[in-house]
């Protein structure tokens, strides 16, 4: 494995993050999509709106849309973690870990460490560093993110879009016309 460092480690998990919420993301939309557009289309077929009622209809759809790009991709991305949130994050998910990363990020800026003025003082805190950065490598950045629970929507995602295919194949006329109406 590469060295890690703190700058490494942070952006990686930011990456990482912006990832899964993208998709998690998409997979949401995907599913509320499907399921409001069917609804709407079955609910136009068989009570047959009138222009008022399709308007509302479109309405009704649009505005749930951007409610949930907002929600769900716009409103987490904007979230800024700062390093020490996530070096602090980080830490907490392996209590072996004796806060790592948290003090390499406090050691390397050396602000408020006054040992760090005195020769015997900057050497311990030299080697208590090195050791502290060699135990860098063994940290499992794989665990950070849960990623099972973005798994379970993209499936739900993939199968609510298959359904709306096999819908789309076996009654293209209701499903043309209620798309045509909306």
């Amino acid at each position: 494995m590469a060295k890690l460092s703190i700058e490494k480690i942070t952006s990686h998990f930011r990456g990482e993050l912006r990832g899964l919420i993208l998709r998690l993301a998409f997979s949401r939309v995907a599913v509320a999509v499907t399921a409001l557009l069917a609804l709407l289309i079955s609910f136009d077929w068989y009570m047959r709106f009138g222009k008022p009622g399709r308007c509302a209809s479109l309405a009704i759809f649009l505005g749930v849309l951007a409610l949930l790009i907002v929600r769900e991709a716009i409103r987490p991305l904007r979230r800024r973690w700062k390093d020490d949130e996530i070096l602090a994050y980080l830490d907490s998910l392996d209590p072996e870990s004796s806060d790592v990363l948290v003090n390499v990020k406090e050691m390397r800026g050396r602000e408020g460490i006054v040992e760090a003025d005195e020769e015997r003082g900057a050497a311990f805190l030299e080697r208590a560093l090195a050791a502290l950065e060699a135990r860098l490598g063994e940290m499992r950045l794989s665990v950070a993110l849960v990623r099972a629970p973005v798994r379970r929507w993209q499936w739900a995602a993939g199968i609510f879009l298959c359904l709306a295919l096999v819908a789309a194949v076996a009654l293209p006329v209701p499903v043309k016309t209620g798309l045509a109406r909306l």
